[in-house]
């Protein structure tokens, strides 16, 4: 398994850990803060705004889990 492989199979389980307790919207939206200011943290302002335009330009290739919105 390689690390990131790895890193994605640990961050779902934390994330269905959340979804225990936690609304999937607010789980949701605190992932997503975290990373976009891991982002900004990380990346200078032309990497930053290339980033958010691959993000944007990759929303109708996401797919919603397949057990009514729950990861686990």
């Amino acid at each position: 398994m390689s690390n990131q492989d790895e890193l994605y199979r640990k961050f779902l389980t934390f994330t269905d850990l959340m979804l225990e307790d936690y609304d999937p919207l607010e789980v949701a939206a605190i992932m997503s803060v975290i990373a976009l200011s891991m982002y900004k943290t990380c990346l200078d302002a032309e990497g930053f705004e290339n980033i958010i335009d691959k993000i944007s330009e990759s929303r109708d290739s996401v797919k919603p889990f397949s057990n009514g919105g729950l990861i686990n």
